[in-house]
């Protein structure tokens, strides 16, 4: 009886280490993908930055708009929305000779 439960205990001794390595491994594999998809999601990222730029002859905001707008606007409309509230204007009007600071990403 006493041999029975020695190799009973050596078995159930070899699970619990197979099984604690399991969970060893699938933790890693677990940290490796949340390391690996932060790093994919901070790799894509783009940075905000703003450019003051002369107003021209025959500029408009929509004209400014596809020159500097990008995919991180859901559409021109969106852009100039910002635009106007960053310059603090409310018409669609700009002018000859004026600045205006325009957001883009990089």
């Amino acid at each position: 009886m006493n041999r029975r439960k020695s190799v009973r205990v050596k078995k159930i001794r070899r699970l619990r280490n197979i099984v604690k390595t399991m969970m060893g491994i699938s933790f890693g594999i677990v940290i490796l993908l949340f390391v690996c998809t932060s790093f994919a999601d901070a790799h894509n990222e783009r940075t905000k930055y703003y450019t003051s730029v002369l107003v021209e002859d025959g500029d408009s905001l929509w004209s400014l708009a596809n020159e500097y707008s990008s995919e991180e606007y859901r559409d021109n409309h969106d852009y100039i929305k910002e635009v106007k509230q960053i310059n603090h204007i409310s018409s669609d009007e700009i002018h000859e000779g004026s600045y205006l600071l325009m957001p883009y990403y990089n």
